[in-house]
Formats: C-alpha cells, structure tokens, sequence
C-alpha cells in the first residue's frame, strides 16, 4: 500500500472514532412539580471539573427530551441549560411561548451526566 494511502485511510478511520463514543441521553424536564411543555436543553461540558467533551443538545416536548443518536454527550460534569415555556402562543419571537420559569425563561445547573441513559432534571419555582 503506498504511503499517501495509508495515511489517508488512517486519518479517515481515527477522525470517524470520536462520535462512537458518544451516548443518547434522555429524560424528563419538569418545572414546578409538572412536565416543561416546550424548550430546549444544552448540554455543555464543564471544563473547569476536566471535562473536555462534546456538547449535546436536545428538543423538550412535553417534558421528554433524547438527544440524537451520535449527538449525546460523553458523561461527567456538565452545565446544562434548559430554556423553556408553556407552548400557548409560540411565535417567531418565543418559539417556546411565555418564558418558564419567568421571567426569562432558563435555568442552569450543574450536573454529573451519566454515560448515556436517562436523567431526570426538575426546574424549581421562583
């Protein structure tokens, strides 16, 4: 095999291990004791705690969210957002409808993600 072959292919094949790695994450989101109706959760790894992994992200729909397949986060420390709403009267401005928990509608916290699996994640009122 020539030299020009081989390290392309073994580029191509070590560029394609990183996302096997990753694992699809869902859960629950409820705010006030009651499923987030809309929103969105970011998971961002936490690099002060060494987590230099992928972010993921994931759509909540009455309070059930699941990253995509191949999209999921490694596990460990992360810093997750959750921006969410009520669903009545979603538009271009709140795709999410009026902001919960109001008034801007996102909470953060901190949290020790499991490698794949399910997490279940409860928004307090104000």
């Amino acid at each position: 095999m020539p030299v020009r072959t081989w390290i392309v292919t073994t580029c191509l094949v070590l560029a394609g291990c990183d996302s096997d790695n990753r694992k699809q994450l869902s859960g629950t989101v409820t705010y006030d004791g009651k499923p987030l109706p809309t929103g969105v959760i970011s998971f961002e790894p936490d690099a002060t705690k060494g987590n230099d992994g992928p972010a993921g992200t994931a759509t909540v729909k009455n309070g059930q969210f699941r990253t995509d397949p191949g999209k999921g986060v490694l596990g460990g420390a992360y810093r997750v957002r959750i921006q969410g709403g009520d669903g009545v009267n979603a538009g271009e401005l709140n795709p999410h409808g009026s902001p919960l928990p109001p008034p801007t509608g996102e909470y953060r916290v901190d949290v020790d993600l499991p490698k794949g699996g399910t997490i279940d994640l409860s928004i307090p009122p104000p």
